[in-house]
């Protein structure tokens, strides 16, 4: 079975290390890509800047903190949401 690709968008490495154990204690095989910042991630889902070249897998599953002081995320992800043309959003 192919992995899930999960981006993990979490600036506090304590709650990134928490939700990798999270990950292990279930029974999905993945894939996961922690990113602190929110516009470093929107440039990793659409290829820009440092990653441009990169050859990032198709993402399932983005989580996110919802505190970001670089950008409103709620409105951000259901731009994002938009933009790859994925209706599976919630909040």
């Amino acid at each position: 079975m192919k992995p899930v690709e999960i981006l993990l968008v979490e600036d506090d490495l304590a709650q990134a290390t928490l939700f990798g154990v999270m990950l292990k204690m279930g029974s999905v095989t993945y894939n996961l890509k922690v990113i602190s910042d929110g516009l470093e991630a929107e440039d990793y889902l659409f290829k820009r800047k440092a990653y441009k070249s990169v050859c990032s897998p198709d993402i399932v599953l983005v989580a996110s903190f919802f505190f970001c002081p670089s950008m409103r995320v709620i409105d951000k992800w259901k731009d994002i949401r938009d933009a790859i043309g994925h209706g599976n959003y919630q909040s």
